[in-house]
């Protein structure tokens, strides 16, 4: 957890200097590790900079670990992508947990944990 919560304060730039590339870094060692929230966050970090299926793998490896909050995002990716069958189903598991989806196939506005 602590390379995660480290990641999130460069990648965020909360009371240090922003610094992508080291969160990215310390992300990827995280879930390398089986940290299911790092893998939400590295799939923060390559939305639209990385291939979609990789970013949707990282989503859905997340949620398939309890990872509630990449529901939403995980359907509008999935939506981008041209699979709107699969995305209602990601946005419906969402309602239960009071999970809002965010609706956005251009960008998404989705805060790391």
């Amino acid at each position: 957890m602590g390379k995660r919560s480290l990641g999130h304060l460069l990648a965020e730039g909360l009371g240090v200097a922003q610094d992508l590339a080291e969160a990215e870094r310390l992300f990827q060692e995280a879930a390398d590790d089986g940290d299911a929230h790092a893998r939400f966050n590295l799939a923060r970090l390559w939305w639209g900079k990385r291939d979609p299926q990789t970013v949707a793998g990282l989503l859905r490896s997340a949620t398939e670990s309890g990872v509630e909050e990449a529901y939403g995002p995980l359907g509008d990716l999935l939506t981008s992508m041209g699979d709107g069958v699969e995305a209602v189903t990601w946005y419906f598991r969402a309602i239960p947990m009071r999970v809002t989806p965010t609706c956005s196939t251009t960008r998404s506005p989705w805060r790391a944990t």
